[in-house]
């Protein structure tokens, strides 16, 4: 899913919620999950943390959750990497914990 397909479900949740008093974890909950995975995909194509899609700069939960899921993309590729995380003698990394 895209940026914009994104913005326009949570712009029509964020309707419902406001005009029709829907549940906003119901509403909202899908495409706040779908600004995360696209932040996941993004950083595997190769963006920046700053290059956070143009529809969710000015939707705080949208942006949030997008930098979440490209910052936890970024920290599962750091562990991958990390020679104490992969050392079967270290019980716990001294970098990640």
């Amino acid at each position: 899913m895209h940026g914009l397909d994104i913005r326009m479900r949570y712009a029509k949740a964020r309707i419902a919620v406001n005009v029709l008093g829907a549940d906003p974890m119901d509403e909202l909950w899908d495409s706040v999950m779908e600004a995360e995975t696209l932040g996941h995909h993004d950083y595997q194509a190769g963006l920046g943390r700053d290059d956070v899609p143009a529809m969710f700069k000015d939707e705080r939960e949208l942006r949030e959750a997008w930098e979440g899921g490209w910052d936890e993309q970024d920290q599962m590729e750091r562990i991958k990497e990390c020679p104490y995380c992969n050392d079967p003698s270290f019980v716990f990394c001294p970098v990640h914990g």
